[in-house]
């Protein structure tokens, strides 16, 4: 199960480092890391702790009604708040405070900057639309990653996707469930595994995906739509 399940590990988590510093103009961040403090501050915890911080994810709701999503890196661990701060068509650019953003289409990251290893580009529309209509079948993915020589890398991958089973998510804003649809992905380069919970609509709720070599996995969990 992913969505709650898997964001509830016994992980250290670190929701209030990219929040500093701050401005509150347009993006809301100052107003995020505020309340994300306060609410420490007000439990007298340091700012790791062990699991999900609900308080936190609350008080960062609380601070602005813009869209957020609570996102996990694997390698270090960490869990960091994203606000939504642009779109354009389909595609939303979810950022930090820091300006280390992730692109996501429908909930599907399609590209990223500033993690390092960034994924730099995807062709994503074939895995996309068996993803969002909760189908199985087979379909091509492409990544394109920048090397430490500046040299564009582009891999193909060939994806099986299939259903499973539905799953219910109670985190932030949301109180719902969705299909658990898997992506099986094979290049000359190695395999990839991603993971979406799909709810009726076609809007991925949550997801684990392959980002590079380098980065890892990123799981995103939607907060507020």
């Amino acid at each position: 199960m992913i969505g709650t399940g898997m964001i509830r590990t016994a992980l250290t988590v670190l929701l209030t480092a990219s929040l500093a510093a701050c401005s509150s103009q347009d993006t809301g961040f100052g107003e995020i890391a505020t309340a994300v403090r306060e609410n420490i501050a007000n439990r007298g915890e340091n700012t790791e702790v062990r699991g999900l911080d609900t308080n936190a994810v609350s008080a960062a709701l609380a601070a602005t009604d813009r869209p957020l999503s609570l996102m996990q890196s694997e390698e270090p661990v960490q869990q960091f708040i994203m606000v939504d701060i642009a779109r354009n068509g389909p595609y939303r650019t979810y950022a930090t405070s820091t300006r280390e953003a992730v692109i996501t289409r429908g909930g599907m990251i399609t590209s990223t900057r500033g993690l390092g290893g960034d994924l730099m580009s995807s062709e994503e529309d074939a895995l996309y639309r068996l993803i969002g209509s909760r189908i199985g079948g087979s379909a091509p993915y492409t990544l394109r990653h920048l090397t430490p020589e500046g040299v564009t890398e582009t891999t193909q991958y060939q994806c099986q996707v299939s259903r499973g089973a539905a799953s219910p998510v109670q985190i932030g804003e949301l109180n719902t469930s969705g299909l658990v649809m898997t992506a099986q992905c094979r290049s000359d380069a190695g395999a990839i595994t991603n993971t979406f919970l799909v709810d009726g609509n076609g809007q991925i709720l949550s997801a684990r995906q392959f980002i590079s070599d380098y980065y890892g996995y990123l799981t995103t969990q939607v907060l507020r739509r």
